[in-house]
């Protein structure tokens, strides 16, 4: 996990990537990046491939098809999308993360890793991690729907880390989910 963290902060710091790296990053981290074979990717529900001679990128995705510029990962040309810098950080570490047993865990990695991108963002289609400004600081919460948890994890000067409840503040938002008040 150490060099898979290394790396996205090595990317981050040099190559201008921004919000599409941080979005690969969340990729990596909830395990979505499976081998085909050494030059074929599926991440989520597309298709990455290295081809040709020389060699260059490819996603089935709408931004890898028509959208991004080209840019060069890894000496390889293509259009460059959050799938393939995902697949590039994966190869570039030689690691590819299964995905977490829960919610909560990939929260538990994502926190543990460092990653800092603007709030709000996703964890999975219906549920999104928002912040809050609370008297003691920035916060991060839990929202699907309207039902929004406790704050979960607190600001600590160059990144977040869990509250030490954070576990029981999971549970209870999740049994707030299924029996609302």
């Amino acid at each position: 996990m150490k060099e898979l963290i290394t790396t996205y902060q090595n990317m981050k710091n040099g190559q201008g990537l921004g919000k599409a790296l941080d979005k690969a990053w969340l990729l990596v981290l909830s395990g979505k990046v499976k081998a085909v074979n050494p030059e074929s990717f599926i991440v989520g529900s597309y298709t990455v491939d290295i081809i040709g001679e020389p060699k260059r990128w490819i996603c089935s995705c709408p931004q890898g098809k028509h959208y991004a510029s080209i840019t060069y990962v890894m000496d390889i040309p293509g259009k460059i999308c959050k799938h393939i810098l995902a697949v590039s950080i994966c190869l570039k570490t030689q690691t590819r993360l299964p995905a977490p047993k829960s919610l909560y865990g990939l929260l538990c990695r994502i926190i543990d890793s460092g990653y800092s991108a603007d709030l709000p963002w996703s964890l999975s289609s219906e549920v999104s991690v928002i912040g809050k400004e609370l008297n003691h600081g920035p916060v991060i919460m839990l929202k699907k729907g309207k039902v929004i948890s406790e704050p979960i994890a607190e600001y600590t000067g160059s990144n977040y880390s869990l509250i030490h409840n954070s576990e029981r503040i999971y549970s209870e938002w999740v049994q707030n989910i299924h029996n609302p008040k």
